[in-house]
């Protein structure tokens, strides 16, 4: 009687063993299962992240949708199936600083599948993931029209950190090239006949976007047009003095010596600067569809805003016009920041001395010394979106 007495205590007891057993098991099943959901839900963190701060110059709300809608791309939809995906467009810290950085959490809730059985309910897992827009380059040309062909013939171009993007092909016969990345997406290879490669070689590339979107300034400038009304002229042929910011209907200054004050210029017809002095600090040009710039044998000293909205932009031809401006035998031509041209040639035979990035449909450089140098600290026009934590 005692021994079937002490197998009677012995069967609950190896029963709750079993049950601890399997319930352990079951843990340590669900712990791989969450393991695997969060690589996945990392992974969608990181890419929301990085889209979100890839709209962050076209605001708050562009930035968090664009995180939101690239999360539900990777099967994390916020409010469905128990996900909340959190957007923070303002995020700093000591990684990041003040920089425009996007913050994203995304949370999901998961069943206890065999863990359950010990503990019923879900478990919530949440990854976080941080991204910023941050200054980049190399490149400080970009041709964007994919049937033209730049040409850098008998030039010298000295970009030792610059790239030089071209949706068509290139012509650098005879020319010197010192450029960190040379890339065509035309096709056909460049016509390099007699040119020196300092550093990079020409070679194959995916299309290049407009990089108008990154540039805080330029995006700013593309969704805000100025107004055009008033847009009187200005005869200024010989003029000496000074000009004020505001729109103006044509602009005459053929010989004159000007200084810009600081600001917006709204140039809504022809210009004419032969043969001119133009100096200016802080200044922006935005050219409507009806406006053209032209600055043949001009002195230019000219500089874009440091700040403000229009931050880093000197020039800005609205997409679609038509107009092709010339900056042809400049005796000195110093200017900076971002000459936007998208859908025309430019004809650009002179010389940059300072930090510029140049947007075109297509140009000329044809036998001039253009000097491309690195943009000063945290001064790069270009935003592109990299993960910060």
């Amino acid at each position: 009687m005692a021994a079937e007495s002490q197998r009677g205590q012995t069967l609950p007891f190896i029963a709750m063993l079993v049950f601890v057993l399997v319930g352990v098991l079951g843990l340590s099943m669900d712990v791989g299962s969450y393991r695997y959901d969060q690589r996945l839900q990392q992974s969608a963190a990181d890419g929301a992240a990085i889209a979100g701060a890839a709209e962050l110059a076209g605001g708050s709300a562009n930035a968090t949708a664009a995180a939101k809608a690239d999360a539900a791309k990777n099967g994390f939809q916020d409010g469905v199936s128990g996900v909340t995906v959190s957007v923070n467009t303002g995020y700093s810290d000591q990684y990041t600083g003040t920089s425009n950085a996007v913050q994203v959490v995304v949370s999901k809730a998961y069943p206890k599948y065999f863990g359950g059985v010990l503990s019923p309910g879900s478990t919530t897992v949440a990854t976080t993931a941080v991204a910023r827009a941050a200054g980049i380059g190399p490149e400080c040309v970009y041709q964007l029209n994919p049937g033209g062909s730049p040409n850098f013939n008998g030039m010298t171009f000295n970009g030792a950190t610059c790239g030089i993007a071209m949706n068509g092909t290139g012509n650098f016969n005879g020319a010197h090239i010192d450029a960190a990345f040379i890339g065509y997406a035309g096709g056909a290879a460049p016509n390099e006949n007699g040119a020196t490669f300092v550093e990079a070689q020409p070679e194959p590339m995916l299309t290049v976007i407009d990089p108008c979107p990154h540039i805080p300034g330029c995006n700013y400038l593309a969704n805000n047009p100025p107004s055009t009304v008033p847009c009187p002229s200005f005869q200024g042929n010989g003029y000496n003095g000074f000009l004020n910011p505001g729109c103006y209907g044509s602009m005459n200054l053929n010989g004159a010596t000007v200084t810009f004050n600081p600001g917006l210029y709204v140039i809504n017809g022809s210009t004419n600067f032969n043969g001119a002095s133009l100096t200016g600090s802080g200044v922006t040009f935005y050219v409507t569809r009806t406006g053209s710039f032209n600055f043949n044998g001009v002195r230019l000293n000219l500089t874009p805003p440091a700040t403000g909205s229009t931050a880093g932009v000197l020039i800005y031809q609205i997409p679609g016009n038509a107009s092709n401006p010339n900056f042809n035998g400049a005796s000195s031509q110093i200017v900076s920041g971002l000459m936007y041209f998208p859908s025309v040639n430019v004809n650009f035979n002179g010389a940059l001395d300072a930090y510029t990035v140049l947007v075109v449909g297509d140009v000329n450089f044809n036998g001039s010394t253009q000097n491309f140098p690195s943009p000063p600290p945290n001064g790069s026009l270009i935003q592109q979106p990299t993960l910060a934590e």
